[in-house]
């Protein structure tokens, strides 16, 4: 097609999308005014992956896309690579920046779509993913939130299916933070004028919560499709980071805990400093977020939350001080019963039996 003349050739040794493939025009529904997508993408020092990541997004071969790229001033070739690409990418910069965020918020500030993800630089989308985001949104226009499953990844394996953690219960839903960033897009107002720099891990829980704490029932739509590819290597922020996750977790906690002015008795071990959790509660009363919450059905998922995130860190004696005002609630969920019970052994037992059995009980 004419807008891709001349595209850069791929490497001899790659193939399949987005190298030798991309997605065809036919795939578009004659008739249908596909809205605006915006796609960002932080990036810094991501040479190694920063190409695949910029094919899948052009050669979605979207009619009404715009591409940002916000580099923090890379050392390495990604430079070279945007600029293997600058025809058809609508705004790029390299510059020294303050980190993802800032990037992220940079490249807000340029979009001018009415739908928004962004896409990190060493992560890649499926082909005709574009197509189904734009299709639904252009069919609902209440929808302000779509979530798609996205494909983590590890040396070209894929070793996990992830999707939004939604639940029966808008409470429970918020007490589980959890969010498949890369195939969740928003409509812009949602956004609103930025993602929170407070947090430097869960900034898109932050913003998935500040959705949720206003939404409706009819403006979140899940869909089981597979969107992205989430890639884990030695340097992502998954792996090389994996306790600062758990860290801002528990900082999310406690601001849904002031926010709602939530008494909750919990173990000392367990109490932060409030200034980080009051700058996240100010970004959600930016953000206006409305409350439609069963605040007593809320305090019950956060005990929740906090019991599967003490397991999670291996941090059994503040699991054991939860466990006992909340193990009724899992009488019916035997796989996180059965965590319980194990915490009637000594740590040492717990840890070797969830080292051994890790895939059945996690």
């Amino acid at each position: 097609m004419e807008k891709f003349k001349n595209f850069p050739l791929p490497p001899k040794d790659k193939n399949g999308f987005p190298w030798t493939k991309e997605t065809s025009l036919s795939t578009y529904k004659k008739g249908v005014e596909y809205p605006k997508i915006t796609i960002i993408t932080p990036s810094y020092n991501q040479g190694d992956f920063l190409e695949e990541t910029i094919r899948s997004v052009l050669l979605q071969n979207y009619p009404n896309l715009e591409y940002i790229i916000i580099d923090g001033g890379s050392t390495d070739n990604s430079v070279d690579i945007i600029k293997k690409y600058e025809k058809w990418i609508d705004y790029w910069v390299s510059e020294a920046d303050q980190g993802q965020t800032h990037a992220i918020n940079k490249g807000l500030k340029m979009a001018t779509g009415e739908v928004i993800n962004w896409l990190n630089s060493d992560d890649w989308y499926l082909p005709n993913v574009l197509e189904t985001v734009g299709y639904h949104f252009n069919q609902n226009r209440t929808l302000k939130v779509l979530s798609g499953k996205s494909l983590m990844i590890k040396n070209g394996t894929i070793v996990r299916h992830f999707s939004t953690d939604i639940r029966k219960t808008k409470e429970e839903t918020i007490a589980k933070l959890d969010i498949s960033q890369p195939s969740t897009f928003f409509r812009k107002d949602v956004i609103k004028n930025n993602v929170t720099t407070t947090l430097n891990y869960m900034f898109d829980a932050a913003l998935w919560a500040s959705f949720l704490l206003g939404s409706k029932t009819e403006e979140l739509k899940e869909i089981h499709v597979p969107i992205a590819y989430y890639r884990l290597h030695e340097n992502s922020k998954t792996v090389a980071n994996a306790l600062n996750f758990q860290t801002d977790r528990f900082l999310l906690l406690k601001a849904l805990q002031i926010y709602f002015k939530l008494n909750l008795s919990i173990p000392k071990k367990l109490e932060i400093d409030n200034s980080i959790s009051l700058k996240i509660v100010d970004y959600w009363y930016l953000n206006k977020s409305s409350i439609f919450i069963n605040k007593e059905s809320l305090r019950n998922h956060i005990y929740n939350s906090y019991l599967e995130q003490s397991l999670g860190i291996e941090d059994y004696e503040t699991a054991r001080k939860i466990a006992i005002q909340v193990w009724t609630n899992y009488i019916n969920q035997p796989r996180m019963f059965l965590k319980i019970v194990l915490l009637l052994f000594p740590d040492a037992i717990n840890k070797v039996i969830r080292k051994i059995k890790r895939y059945a009980i996690s």
